[in-house]
Order: structure tokens, then sequence, then C-alpha cells
């Protein structure tokens, strides 16, 4: 892995890569995003409304340089299976491949003194975590396929058995610091 240069950039990936990231919207996935962005990748950011996805892309477009790579935000809200249905089917219709998949998006609720559920009734933990990220991932297959030496991640806490072998395929998993995960390569 090649170390984050000193002003904190991210090593450049040549060329640039398609990468779809769930999470992007706040915390390590919006601090990674951004600097994927400002690296010049292609960047499709599910986000789980209209509202959320228009002020990342916001943020995002503010810090662009004068030549800015593809930025889009489909509404994908992993606490509905219908929803993630309806990016992915979106998603597929664009036709755009994918080269790298990075599951980010999560939750956590414990403590909560009733369990939250899905619109489809499940735990929501379990249904954001885990259903949600591999009901997209199969369903994307074929944008994935048609990717550039695809991969994916998913931090450890959420990470999933790949769908189905497939040649040229990588899984990586979380680098132990925060840091590693904002800067550190992504497949």
């Amino acid at each position: 892995m090649t170390a984050p240069s000193p002003d904190n950039h991210p090593p450049a990936l040549q060329p640039p890569r398609r990468i779809l990231l769930t999470g992007a919207s706040s915390g390590i996935g919006f601090e990674a995003s951004r600097l994927l962005f400002q690296a010049g990748h292609a960047l499709t950011l599910p986000c789980r409304d209209q509202a959320t996805a228009s002020a990342t892309m916001e943020r995002l477009l503010a810090k662009r340089s004068s030549e800015a790579p593809t930025l889009h935000a489909p509404v994908c809200d992993l606490a509905d299976l219908a929803s993630v249905a309806r990016c992915a089917a979106e998603l597929l219709a664009r036709g755009t491949p994918i080269d790298s998949l990075v599951l980010n998006a999560g939750l956590q609720e414990a403590g909560a003194p009733e369990p939250r559920r899905s619109a489809q009734g499940h735990e929501l933990t379990i249904a954001v975590n885990h259903l949600a990220h591999q009901a997209l991932c199969q369903r994307l297959l074929p944008l994935l396929d048609a990717g550039r030496s695809p991969g994916w991640w998913s931090p450890p806490r959420r990470c999933m058995i790949p769908p189905r072998p497939a040649v040229g395929w990588v899984c990586r998993r979380a680098w132990p610091t925060w840091r590693a995960c904002a800067v550190g390569r992504i497949s």
C-alpha cells in the first residue's frame, strides 16, 4: 500500500476509477469521498433521501477543481429494500460500470429500549449494515463485472462473503485506523 503524501492527499489511482461508496454523506465516508473526488475519481454516492443527496453533492462540488470528475448521488434508503431495488435499477439503466464498490454505510442501534425496524420489518442494524448492502451488491453484479479490475471493500463489522466467485475480484478489508480508511488504497 502506498502511504499518503504529507499534505494528506491520497495517492492517485490510475486510471481514475468509477467508485460507488455508501455512507458518503458524513464521517469517514464523506472524507473518503472528498479525497477520492479531489483525486479525479468518478463517484456514485447513494444517499437515504434527496435532501441528503443534494447536500452531499453541494459540499463536494464546492471543493472541486476546475475539471471535476463525474458525481452522481441517487436516492437509496438502506433501511428499505424496495428503495435499494429502485436505486440498483436506476444504476443498471445508466449502465456505468463500477470499478470499486465501497460498502461503508452503517448504523448502531445498541441500547435502544425497543428495536427499530426497517420498512420490511427487519431489525434496523441488520437491515442497513448487512441485508441492504448484500442486496445492492447482488443487483449491481453486471456493473461490477463490467468494471476495470473490480473490487469491493467493507469494514469488518459488515464483511460479507463475495456474492459469487469472479475472476480478478479483490476484497479489501478495513485497515487498523480511521485515517487509513479515509486515505488508504481502495481497490
